[in-house]
């Protein structure tokens, strides 16, 4: 099962976050995001661009 919310806002967290404390793991895809998205929830942007999160540090200019 998935979870598809419109947007992210309050009553979406709610329910995400009952989800995720009764260890019901579920694949969570947000339509609108805002760019504050917890880390596993996908989007549809992240999907078609091919552009997974990174967990890559950045690196300064001068490094």
């Amino acid at each position: 099962m998935i979870n598809l919310f419109d947007v992210f806002d309050k009553k979406a967290i709610v329910l995400y976050n009952s989800f995720k404390h009764a260890d019901n793991q579920r694949t969570t895809i947000v339509i609108e995001e805002n760019g504050f998205l917890p880390e596993g929830v996908l989007t549809p942007y992240q999907f078609f661009a091919n552009n997974p999160t990174s967990t890559i540090s950045p690196l300064f200019f001068n490094e």
